[in-house]
Parts: structure tokens; sequence; C-alpha cells
């Protein structure tokens, strides 16, 4: 295969992972925005529980878009990447990214949680995360993934790689395990199994109609099931993709197939990151309800959100 191949196939992936990482976080940065005002100031949707959890995990999403594209950005388009001029945005990029990262998705985990519960015959269980105990558990979380991530603080660092150029990367091979592999069990295994079994429970409580939902309630349902197929797409794909690298990177490989894995690697990185920006529009494809709403409030300036449902409560329903 000729070198100009090889040359080709690295100018695209940079195309791919520069101007797709622009486009993104212009979309991520509008998505969330209007997620997080729209959940937090509308006056029937801040009632729920499960709206807090969804506006921590938008509010964490936001930062991490922000933390993670920006210094990408910059190194693209000015040439200079800030986290190999400044030790101390090395540290802090690799440390509040993560852990961003991680409350963004364990509120969306808690939300499914909570929607479980109200979708339960039980009473007790419906009552059983209330305003209050949701900020208790909120900033739990943030807590407990601040903990894990400390020693990003420390291990990430400059060093010089064998092609004579300064990188922020972990030294420590234990640390650098350790980021592996915490990141894995956190970041995808846990939520993987979260997010299966309690929205499985959640539809199997739908289908057999235990308990007759609030309207909003409803909405907020059908809202987060489309949601949650693009999260456990997504984080499956995040595990392939790292699996793949940790137990390739000491094979020899020629420059093709580097190139190759470059590309590869950049079209999943854009797909992987839509974690933390694709809820907004996953909410406008798959609810006429939620864009009746978002309509309201940008043309109209209406207060009240439209019913999930008719008040006579149909046997079918639209969405």
């Amino acid at each position: 295969m000729s070198s100009s191949y090889v040359i080709y196939l690295n100018s695209l992936s940079q195309t791919i992972s520069t101007y797709g990482s622009l486009a993104l976080f212009v979309l991520g940065i509008f998505g969330n925005f209007v997620n997080i005002i729209l959940f937090t100031f509308h006056r029937q949707l801040n009632k729920l529980p499960t709206t807090t959890f969804l506006v921590v995990s938008f509010l964490a999403s936001q930062v991490n878009l922000c933390i993670v594209s920006i210094p990408q950005l910059l190194s693209r388009f000015a040439g200079s990447d800030p986290l190999t001029k400044y030790p101390i945005l090395c540290k802090l990029r690799w440390f509040f990214g993560p852990v961003t990262a991680i409350v963004g998705l364990h509120g969306f985990c808690l939300a499914i949680i909570n929607q479980y519960l109200l979708t339960s015959k039980h009473i007790r269980y419906r009552q059983l995360i209330t305003r209050n105990r949701s900020y208790f558990i909120c900033l739990t979380v943030i807590f407990y993934a601040l903990v894990f991530l400390t020693p990003n603080l420390f291990y990430f660092t400059h060093w010089i790689n064998s092609s004579n150029k300064t990188i922020c990367d972990i030294i420590n091979p234990i640390a650098a395990n350790y980021n592996v592999y915490i990141g894995l069990v956190v970041y995808c295994f846990i939520p993987i199994l979260t997010l299966s079994i309690f929205s499985l429970l959640m539809w199997l409580n739908v289908r057999r109609i235990l308990v007759r939902q609030h309207e909003m309630e409803q909405t907020m349902t059908r809202l987060l099931i489309g949601q949650i197929i693009m999260v456990l797409l997504t984080t499956v794909a995040f595990v392939i993709h790292r699996m793949y690298f940790l137990y390739t990177k000491n094979l020899s490989k020629s420059s093709l197939q580097l190139a190759e894995e470059n590309v590869i690697s950049a079209v999943a990185v854009l797909f992987i990151t839509s974690t933390h920006w694709m809820s907004f529009y996953v909410y406008v494809f798959t609810s006429k309800t939620f864009r009746h709403n978002l309509s309201d409030i940008i043309f109209r300036q209406q207060g009240q959100i439209r019913p999930a449902v008719a008040k006579t409560r149909t046997p079918a329903h639209k969405t």
C-alpha cells in the first residue's frame, strides 16, 4: 500500500476529529443548555424528583463538553495544545473530565431508578425518593466520583515521548492501569448493569399498568426510554473501544494499520461522546409532547406543559 494512502487516512482521521468535535460541541452546548433551562424553570417538570437527577446530569455533561472539547479544539485550530504547555491544565482536564463524565452518566442512571420506583405498585416505593433526598444522593455521587478520580491529580503530568514531543499522560504503570480499569468499572459496567436492570423493570411495570401515573410522570418515562437505548449503545461502544486499544497497544502494527485505526477511533470517539450531548435531540425526535412543550416555550411563551395524555385517559396515546 502506498504511503500516500496512509497520509490520506491520517489526514482523514484529523479532519473527522477536528470538525466532528466542533459540530458536536456546538450541538451539545445548545442541547444541554435548553434541557437545563426547561427542566429547571418549567413549573411542572421541576416538581419531579427525577428532574433533579436529570438536571445534575445535564450540568455535568455541559461541563464535561467544555473541559474535554475546548482544549482539543484549541489544539486543532490554533496548532498549540494548552495541556502540553501548562501542567496544571493537564491535571485538571484529566481529573474534572472523568469526574463530570461519571456524574453525568450516574445522574441519568439515578433518574431511571427513580422512574422505576414511580411506576411501582407499592406506594412506599413511589414515595422513597423525595426532593431533599435527591439532593443528598446527587452530592453523594459527586463525592464518590471525586474520590475515585483523585489519583489523576497526582499522576497525570508532562513527559517526553519517543517522538520527542511533550504529552500529558500518566507515567506510573500502576496508576495508568488503575485509571483504565476504574474507568471501565465506574463509567461503563456499573451504568450498563444499572440501566439494563432498572429500565427492564420499569418497562415491565409500565406494560402491566401496575399504577396510574401522573401525566408528567408518564411524559418523563417516555422521554427516558429513547435515551436509555442511546446511552447503552454509546457506553458499550466505549467498552469495546477501550478494551481493544488496551489489549493491542503493545502489538507491532504497520503504518497502514495505525492509520486505519486512527480513522475508526476518530469516528468511535465522536459516537461515544454523544452520551453527553444527545439527550435533547433524542427527546425532540422521540416525543411529540416534548416538541410541543419546547415550541410553546420558544414561540408562545406559555407556562404550562401540554399533557402527555388526555385527561380522559383514552387507551392509546401518541408521543
